[in-house]
């Protein structure tokens, strides 16, 4: 369904009730080959993996994740600590903030930080001097006068939330050193060839809802964890206070359809346990890029502070999962691995790495 609903503006409700009859009846269809949806949660996949721990006869481990599967890691730890000598997470995000909540509030906190970057470019600012200003004007005109273009795969609408989403994988993927060249192009009411292409690649159940809903992207898998472990915890005050440069953000970026759709997939509440921070004395290390709007390192900072033995490295210029871009944050990484009790070595790396705009 990735190329469904391009055409369609944010929220639009016929795109919804589409994509909630086909969960309704990917659940049905589950159900009636004695599938159980609600088995697939991260306390029965934190079982499996101590499971496949005791058959391989591996009286410790290290724990390795990237992205969302931290969520896993950390509940690994929370359940069986004392089998866990160390655990590395790139890009990490928490139980105490459900992903659909860490999408908006984190492409708040990036757009953030791309703005305070640019001010900090001596060319960055020469050209695009007022970059906040219109990062608001943009948001505002879309959503007044939508845009809509043409791709390959179709129509496509560009308006205030499809943007904002679009600017979000657009980070995700690279960090962003076009991106103020798009935000005043929107402000004047011209949306280019790469945003309209991200968003007719991704489509609008996908684009800025999730990293990437590639073959291998387990739609019921997900909203399992989604509606059982983190649904029923959401927190709107969290969205409504996050500090952003955008007024409304929440409001403009749009509904989770995957958190929507949480009615269709009808899954029993976890127990509130599994919404509490993981509390552990683990060796961790916790790595996120400078422009990660899936995993922004003051989230990390933030969430990962109850982790005792925490080490968080951000790595300038960059954006999710850092560490699988192989570098100076494998380096680390591999470096930290050998003594995890130790503050990780080798950030020396580090110095100099700075986000280089294109300018005219």
């Amino acid at each position: 369904m990735s190329t469904e609903g391009l055409i369609e503006p944010t929220g639009d409700p016929s795109l919804l009730r589409r994509f909630l009859a086909a969960v309704t009846a990917c659940r049905s269809r589950l159900l009636s080959t004695g599938v159980d949806p609600s088995r697939f949660d991260l306390a029965a996949m934190a079982a499996d993996v101590e499971d496949l721990r005791r058959e391989l006869g591996v009286s410790s481990w290290n724990l390795a994740s990237h992205g969302s599967l931290s969520r896993l890691a950390l509940e690994v730890m929370r359940e069986n600590p004392g089998h866990v000598r160390a655990a590395y997470l790139d890009s990490p995000q928490f139980p105490q903030l459900d992903e659909p909540g860490e999408m908006v509030l984190g492409t708040g906190l990036v757009l953030s930080e791309l703005v305070d970057a640019c001010r900090g470019d001596r060319s960055c600012r020469e050209t695009y001097p007022r970059l906040e200003e219109q990062l608001s004007a943009a948001i505002e005109q879309l959503s007044a006068h939508p845009i809509v273009a043409h791709t390959p795969l179709g129509g496509v609408v560009v308006d205030g939330g499809s943007f904002l989403r679009a600017l979000q994988v657009i980070l995700a993927e690279d960090p962003g050193t076009d991106v103020p060249a798009y935000i005043v192009d929107a402000a004047h009411h011209h949306v280019g060839v790469d945003v309209t292409t991200v968003l007719a690649t991704h489509g609008s159940l996908c684009a800025g809802y999730r990293f990437g809903c590639t073959s291998d992207f387990s739609i019921g898998v997900y909203l399992s964890v989604l509606c059982r472990d983190e649904a029923p915890f959401v927190d709107s005050s969290t969205l409504q206070g996050s500090a952003t440069p955008l007024p409304g953000l929440a409001e403009r970026y749009g509904t989770s359809p995957y958190l929507a759709a949480c009615s269709a997939w009808k899954m029993p509440s976890a127990s509130a346990t599994i919404h509490d921070p993981v509390r552990s004395a683990v060796p961790v290390l916790m790595v996120s890029g400078q422009f990660d709007p899936f995993s922004p390192p003051r989230l990390t900072r933030e969430f990962g502070d109850p982790l005792e033995n925490s080490f968080v490295i951000e790595i300038p210029a960059e954006s999710h999962t850092p560490v699988q871009g192989g570098g100076c944050a494998i380096r680390i990484r591999d470096s930290w691995i050998q003594n995890p009790s130790l503050p990780p070595i080798g950030t020396g790396c580090l110095e100099g790495l700075k986000l280089e705009f294109v300018t005219p």
